[in-house]
């Protein structure tokens, strides 16, 4: 299971901890956000996404009124929980 926490959250604005990153070369991160986008664009409402692989936190901004922030986080979980993460990691 990908397991997340919501660590702080304003209209418009939300980091989560996300302990699948944390110690993510940037190389890797790259790697898995490819993968986990590639047949996938980010949603209007997002407009920027900044992982940091040495907390595990990620802060999304976002539009509150063209996105429901709950709804995106929760596919984002699915489409991470259906790659192959630990032969992602050992590679």
């Amino acid at each position: 299971m990908v397991d997340y926490k919501i660590v702080h959250q304003l209209p418009g604005r939300i980091k989560i901890h996300l302990p699948l990153i944390k110690g993510l070369s940037v190389e890797k991160l790259k790697l898995l956000a490819d993968r986990l986008f590639a047949d996938f664009e980010l949603p209007d409402g997002i407009k920027k996404v900044r992982p940091n692989p040495i907390t595990g936190n990620v802060v999304i901004e976002y539009d509150p009124n063209k996105i429901d922030i709950f709804l995106f986080l929760e596919e984002l979980r699915l489409r991470i929980k259906d790659l192959d993460i630990n032969s992602f990691l050992k590679n």
